[in-house]
């Protein structure tokens, strides 16, 4: 059943590489592209859909993705904490006791 699953998907794949930008519009696209990295840098709270897009584009800044992923880290790692410490949040459980091995 796997091996089908995976034979699917990697023809979904091979469809899916096929279809493309018309020339026409490369440069449309090649300056919404720049805007969405220019995005990133500007200080604006990071963006997922940005990161998504920019993973899906053909042509790739591996920096300046790798920026904006660490500022997404980040950015959840920080709610996860303001989370937890809210008021409104109940305490965290005690620690479960550790196991000493000998």
């Amino acid at each position: 059943m796997k091996i089908i699953c995976l034979l699917l998907l990697c023809g979904a794949a091979h469809t899916v590489v096929g279809c493309g930008i018309h020339e026409s519009q490369r440069e449309t696209l090649d300056g919404l592209l720049r805007n969405m990295l220019d995005s990133v840098k500007a200080g604006n709270p990071p963006n997922p859909s940005v990161f998504i897009a920019l993973r899906l584009a053909r042509d790739h800044n591996l920096e300046r993705e790798a920026e904006l992923f660490g500022s997404l880290e980040t950015e959840l790692a920080q709610k996860l904490v303001q989370g937890w410490l809210s008021p409104s949040t109940p305490p965290l459980p005690p620690p479960s006791p550790t196991l000493s091995l000998p």
